[in-house]
């Protein structure tokens, strides 16, 4: 793995460790885990629209939390 996906990689990793935990389970479930959102269902006891919403937000929250990272050491590489 080239070094900047692997350091890419472990923000990621890291962003959704910070996540609450409803986020963190639902999106670990689906985009790690792989399941879909019937099985999810079955395994959470959540409405399918209520898990869509949940990771929606949870996968906007590591977007933000990497943004933030990146557009830091962005600004640290031109002071």
């Amino acid at each position: 793995m080239h070094p900047d996906v692997k350091e890419k990689y472990e923000h990621v990793r890291k962003a959704i460790g910070r996540l609450p935990e409803k986020y963190r389970a639902v999106i670990r479930l689906r985009d790690i885990d792989g399941f879909s959102f019937e099985e999810m269902k079955e395994i959470t006891g959540m409405e399918i629209p209520n898990l869509r919403v949940i990771l929606s937000r949870a996968r906007q929250k590591v977007k933000e939390e990497v943004k933030k990272i990146y557009d830091y050491e962005d600004k640290k590489q031109f002071a």
